[in-house]
C-alpha cells in the first residue's frame, strides 16, 4: 500500500441547531492499493522506508537543581460536562481493563484525538501550571505519542488528528471559555518555584511577582498561534525521524495538523467513513480511538462498526486531584522529560488504561430499552425487533443527549440536565413512549420531527416542576403560573420581548439559553434551509476567540482590532455578565458575550492584511 499527499482542502461548514449529530464531511484521506484509492489532503503521511529527513532534536534546557516555575491559574480542559460520568454510572460494565480486552492483542487502526494529548502534555489539565520552556512541552507531546503507539501496537495505520478551525457555532462556545478565564485571571495569582532538596524536588510558595517566566495557558493551544505552528513542524519531523529509525514497522502514520479545518475527533470519524465507502472490508477491522472527550463515545456509536473501541485512562485516574493534594514535579535525566507530578500521564502503563466496547454499549442500551418498553413483540413495537434496532436506538440516544448538553455547539434544554435525574427521566420516557411513537426518532441521519414533537409534548408536562425547583436556587417568587416563568425566562435570560411576536418570528438561534420544551413542542411544519460556507483562516479564528489579555497571540496588525477603539471592539468587551444560573461550578456558568458575526470579522481582518491566505497561514 502506498500513500501520498495532494491538493488543498475546500471545506464547508454550516451553523444549525443539530449541527454536531453527524459530523461534517471533510475530504482528507489518500489510500492507493488494489482495492481503492482515496485522498488524504493536506496531511503528512509517513510510509514505511521513508527517506531520512533532517531533524533537529529538541534539547532540554532544564538541569538538575535549576529552578522551575509554577503559576496557579484556573485552567480546565473541558469536554462534554458530566456525560462520561453519567454513562459510567449507568453502563459501567462496558469498561474493560486494557490488559483483559481484545485490544491487548493489537488493533488494525488506531486514531488519536490530539486535543487530549496536547493539553495533558503542556499543562497537565491541572493547577498549579508548571512553567516550562516550549522545547520541553514538545518533548512531552512526542513522548506521549510514542507511549500510546507502543501501548497499542497498531498493525495498519495510526491516525493523528489535531484541532483545526471549527464552525461558527463552536467559535462562540470557545469564546465563552476563554473570556471566562480572562475574567477569573484578573485576580491575584500564586507563584511557586521548585528547588532541588536533599532527596527530591520540593515546592515553595513565592511572593506575588517574585517569579517571572515564560507564560503559557491553554489559549496557546489554538489554530493560528506560533506555538501550534511550531508543534505541527516538530511532530512532522519527529514522525519522519522515527520512521527512518524503524519505529513504525509496517504501520502507516497519518498526521492531520491545524492547517486542515475541523476538530480532531470529527476529522477522525470523517476518515473512517471515507475508508468504509472505499473498502467495505475495513468494517471488519479493529478500530481504537484515544481521547478524553465524551463526544468520542457518541461519534463511535453512530459509526456502527462491530469492533470499535475507545481507549481512556482508568476511570479512577484523577491527576487534577493528585496534583492539588501533593504537587511533586521532578526531572528525569534518563528520559530528558519534566514530570508534572508523581502519576504523570507519560508514566502510565497498560494497567492504567481501560477500553470501552461500543458493541457492548449498544447491547446494554438495547437491553435496558426492552426491559422498559416491553420485550414481547406486538403490532406497536415490532420495529424494536428489526436487525438494526440497536443501531437505530443509539442514534436516537445521541440526539436526546443534545438536550442535556452533550453538544458543544448548543445550550442544553433548561429542564434537562446531567447533574440530576432529569436526563434519566428523559431516556426512560423515550423508552416508554417508543410503542406509541411506532418508530425511531432518526433514520439515516435525518430526524423524524413529528415523533420528536410527540416526545417534547410529553416532556413539557414535567417542565413546570423544574420551574418550581429553580425558584429556590434563583430566589424568584411567583411561579404559580408556567406562563409567568416563561415570560421571566425569555426576557431575563434571552433578552427577548415575550409579547413581541414579530421579534420571535425573526429569531435565528443566537441566544445563550435553549428554548423551553413547552415552546419546542408547539413547532410543526418548519422547513430549515442551510447554506454551506468556507472555513475562515486559522488567524481569523484566533482573532475571534482571543480575549484582550491574550492579544500577544495575534499578529501585530490584528491586535488593535479587538481593543477598546478597534473596529471589532463590540465583540470583545472587557466587562460582561456571567450568570451563575443556580450552578456551583464555574464551567456551568453562562457567559453572556456578544455573538460573533464571522463574516464581519473576516472583512475587517482582511482589510488590514489581505495576504493571510491558506498558503501563508502564520504570517
Amino acid at each position: 500500500m502506498k500513500m501520498k499527499c495532494e491538493g488543498i482542502l475546500d471545506g464547508a461548514f454550516s451553523e444549525c441547531f443539530f449541527l454536531s449529530l453527524f459530523p461534517l464531511e471533510i475530504s482528507c484521506v489518500n489510500f492507493s492499493n488494489k482495492k481503492f484509492s482515496h485522498n488524504f489532503i493536506n496531511q503528512t503521511i509517513i510510509p514505511n522506508k521513508h527517506p531520512p529527513i533532517l531533524y533537529n532534536p529538541i534539547t532540554n534546557h532544564e538541569e538538575d537543581g535549576k529552578e522551575i516555575g509554577y503559576k496557579v491559574d484556573k485552567f480546565k480542559l473541558e469536554g462534554v460536562p458530566r456525560l462520561y460520568g453519567w454513562m459510567m454510572e449507568n453502563f459501567s460494565r462496558v469498561r474493560i481493563p486494557l490488559d483483559d480486552s481484545e485490544i491487548s492483542k493489537g488493533v488494525d487502526y488506531f486514531y488519536v484525538d490530539m486535543n487530549a494529548v496536547i493539553h495533558s502534555a503542556t499543562h497537565g489539565n491541572i493547577f498549579p501550571i508548571l512553567m516550562m520552556e516550549d522545547q520541553q512541552r514538545m518533548r512531552r507531546i512526542v513522548a506521549a505519542l510514542l507511549n500510546t503507539f507502543n501501548l497499542v501496537k497498531p498493525k495498519k495505520m495510526m491516525y493523528i488528528g489535531v484541532d483545526g478551525v471549527c464552525p461558527s457555532a463552536k467559535i462562540n462556545q470557545q469564546r465563552t471559555r476563554r473570556f471566562r478565564l480572562y475574567k477569573s485571571s484578573n485576580s491575584d495569582n500564586e507563584y511557586y518555584k521548585v528547588e532541588d532538596g536533599k532527596m527530591k524536588y520540593k515546592v515553595n510558595k513565592l511572593k506575588i511577582g517574585a517569579y517571572d517566566n515564560v507564560s503559557f495557558n491553554p489559549s496557546y493551544i489554538s489554530p493560528g498561534t506560533q506555538f501550534m505552528s511550531m508543534m505541527d513542524s516538530e511532530i512532522r519531523n519527529w514522525i519522519a525521524l522515527q520512521n527512518y529509525e524503524g519505529t513504525w514497522n509496517d504501520c502507516y502514520i497519518v498526521y492531520n495538523g491545524t492547517d486542515v479545518p475541523g476538530e480532531g475527533e470529527h476529522k477522525i470519524y470523517d476518515t473512517i467513513r471515507k475508508m468504509l465507502e472505499l473498502d467495505p472490508d475495513v468494517r471488519n477491522s479493529t478500530h481504537l480511538v484515544y481521547g478524553l472527550d465524551a463526544d468520542l463515545v457518541m461519534l463511535s456509536l453512530i459509526t456502527k462498526l462491530p469492533k470499535m473501541y475507545i481507549l481512556r485512562e482508568e476511570y479512577s485516574y484523577t491527576p487534577h486531584i493528585l496534583s492539588k493534594e501533593k504537587p511533586d514535579p521532578y526531572y528525569s535525566k534518563k528520559t530528558g522529560l519534566l514530570h508534572i507530578h508523581g502519576k504523570d500521564f507519560i508514566d502510565l502503563k497498560s494497567n492504567n488504561y481501560e477500553v470501552l466496547s461500543m458493541n457492548l454499549l449498544r447491547k446494554t442500551m438495547y437491553s435496558r430499552c426492552m426491559s422498559i418498553s416491553g420485550s414481547v413483540k406486538n403490532d406497536l413495537n415490532r420495529f424494536l425487533f428489526i436487525p438494526n434496532a440497536k443501531n437505530r436506538l443509539t442514534d436516537d440516544f445521541s440526539l436526546l443527549s443534545f438536550m442535556a448538553g452533550r453538544n458543544d455547539f448548543l445550550p442544553h434544554l433548561p429542564s434537562v440536565e446531567l447533574c440530576n435525574s432529569s436526563f434519566n427521566d428523559l431516556i426512560n420516557m423515550y423508552y416508554k413512549m417508543l410503542p406509541k411513537l411506532r418508530g425511531f426518532l432518526t433514520l439515516n441521519y435525518k430526524i423524524n420531527m413529528s415523533r420528536l414533537q410527540l416526545l417534547m409534548k410529553e416532556l413539557c408536562k414535567k417542565e413546570f416542576d423544574y420551574f418550581k425547583m429553580k425558584s429556590v436556587s434563583e430566589k424568584i417568587s411567583d411561579y404559580s403560573d408556567p406562563k409567568k416563568y416563561a415570560k421571566y425566562y425569555y426576557e431575563n435570560k434571552c433578552d427577548i420581548d415575550f409579547n413581541n411576536k414579530k421579534a420571535i418570528r425573526k429569531m435565528c438561534y443566537k441566544y445563550h439559553y435553549a428554548p423551553l420544551v413547552s415552546d419546542l413542542a408547539k413547532i410543526s411544519g418548519t422547513t430549515i434551509k442551510f447554506y454551506k460556507g468556507e472555513p475562515i483562516t486559522p488567524l481569523e479564528h484566533l482573532l475571534a476567540i482571543t480575549p484582550p489579555n491574550n492579544s500577544q497571540l495575534l499578529p501585530p496588525v490584528y491586535r488593535s482590532l479587538s481593543g477598546p477603539d478597534g473596529s471589532l471592539c463590540q465583540y470583545f468587551p472587557e466587562d460582561f455578565e456571567i450568570c451563575q444560573d443556580g450552578k456551583d461550578n464555574e464551567w456551568e456558568h453562562v457567559v453572556k458575550l456578544p455573538f460573533l458575526d464571522t463574516k464581519h470579522l473576516c472583512q475587517v481582518a482582511r482589510s488590514v492584511n489581505d495576504e493571510l491566505k491558506y498558503n501563508n497561514l502564520y504570517k
